[in-house]
């Protein structure tokens, strides 16, 4: 049996069309077959599951996310992206404007820099704008 890579490639596609798939990979590989209309079905599900719960989101083929409202990605959310083109970050701990101002609204939290000599210190704020270190 030639290698996968070997075969030769398909001019015409038809939705009968078989593709190899491997099941659970990381854990027992079983080799399957799907067609390419069952891939099909399962995007365009996929798809209107995104698309219900992100109103007016879309994701083009370079994966830029373009949206009239906000999204939320991960559980908390954890990254917020927003219609006039800023996300918040850590439920809203860090907020990145769509002028590319980042702003850290939590006290106890702020950059960390690495010295040549790998410590890490962050930076702090007072409340006269000196600036200073403390060891993160």
């Amino acid at each position: 049996m030639p290698k996968f890579t070997d075969l030769p490639v398909s001019v015409a596609t038809h939705t009968t069309d078989l593709l190899a798939k491997v099941n659970d990979p990381s854990g027992v590989p079983v080799s399957q077959k799907l067609t390419l209309a069952q891939l099909v079905t399962f995007l365009q599900t996929a798809m209107a599951s995104f698309q219900t719960a992100s109103t007016n989101t879309t994701i083009d083929a370079a994966g830029n996310i373009s949206t009239n409202s906000a999204v939320d990605v991960g559980s908390g959310p954890n990254i917020s992206l927003l219609a006039d083109g800023s996300a918040s970050l850590a439920n809203g701990v860090v907020t990145i404007s769509a002028t590319g101002d980042v702003e850290i609204t939590d006290t106890t939290k702020g950059p960390i820099i690495k010295s040549p000599d790998g410590t890490r210190y962050r930076i702090k704020v007072a409340n006269g704008g000196a600036l200073s270190t403390v060891a993160a």
